[in-house]
């Protein structure tokens, strides 16, 4: 008990550690196809054990963007990770990039096959330390939308009209956009959640 109590304290300072980052400057270009294929793996045996599939859509050449690699990683490992766990065994998990020479920005789209996210939870889904799932710290979508937004993006949670939740994020493909400097409007984003 003692434990999975300090187990449990660890990884909550952590969270709100990494919820009180400050942003970084001058990111770097960074592969999105990289940053999707690692939270892919990452999330690889929670997939197996659960019986869900992953797969992806969309944008299939090389997209590079500014980014702080690793943080851009976690906000997609969650987002896959909690996507997996409210889907059904024998369901799909779906990433859907997008991307036009004419848009100034990337989206992406993780949509899973389960319940969807209740209307009351929809517009408290990013409020720090707001949880529905047992044992959740209720910072996960909070730290993902602030580091979506440190990297000039945005992040939205809706429900798929054919069932289930997406989450989409919008990034800029550029350095000058994420610095508020050029861009056009980013709409539409996705969350991490705890459900």
């Amino acid at each position: 008990m003692l434990r999975g109590e300090v187990s449990r304290l660890t990884n909550l300072v952590s969270a709100l550690l990494e919820y009180g980052k400050p942003p970084s400057h001058d990111l770097p270009l960074g592969s999105l196809s990289d940053v999707l294929g690692h939270a892919i793996r990452a999330c690889g045996p929670l997939a197996v054990s659960a019986n869900v599939e992953i797969v992806t859509t969309g944008c299939i050449r090389e997209l590079l963007l500014p980014m702080d690699r690793q943080r851009l990683q976690q906000v997609f490992q969650n987002l896959v990770d909690n996507a997996i766990r409210h889907s059904p065994s024998g369901g799909r998990v779906v990433i859907e990039v997008s991307a036009h020479e004419s848009e100034a920005g990337v989206r992406c789209r993780v949509c899973d096959a389960g319940p969807g996210f209740p209307s009351d939870v929809l517009p408290r889904l990013f409020e720090p330390f707001f949880s529905r799932r047992r044992g959740g710290t209720g910072l996960g979508l909070a730290i993902v939308q602030r580091i979506v937004e440190q990297h000039g993006g945005q992040v939205s949670a809706a429900n798929n009209p054919e069932g289930g939740a997406v989450m989409i994020v919008q990034l800029p493909r550029s350095q000058q956009s994420l610095n508020g400097e050029t861009g056009g409007d980013p709409r539409g984003a996705a969350q991490d959640f705890d459900r």
